[in-house]
């Protein structure tokens, strides 16, 4: 959360109402094989509650488990084939 706070009106995050119950880690990367995929994947998150995802016309992988780290985070990863999706836009921007 530091980055976001350097970038937004000070006061903001405390001004909101309740209280944050996780922050989510957003992991984005080109994508590689099916093998480096699958194990990236498995690497990354707990097998027994992983999602993942085929989007923007198999530009891409959207990968979850679900699950809050021992550090606090629900942890996305995003895997792009290429930095352009279909209809030129890069492909972080798109997802």
């Amino acid at each position: 959360m530091r980055w976001i706070t350097r970038y937004s009106p000070e006061g903001w995050l405390a001004a909101l109402p309740g209280q944050r119950l996780t922050s989510a880690l957003l992991r984005i990367e080109r994508m590689g094989s099916n093998s480096e995929m699958a194990r990236d994947i498995a690497d990354w998150f707990v097998p027994e509650s992983v999602a993942a995802s085929q989007v923007l016309d198999d530009a891409a992988i959207i990968a979850g488990d679900f699950r809050i780290d021992p550090a606090g985070h629900l942890r996305l990863r995003s895997s792009c084939e290429g930095w352009a999706a279909p209809g030129g836009a890069d492909c972080p921007t798109a997802l």
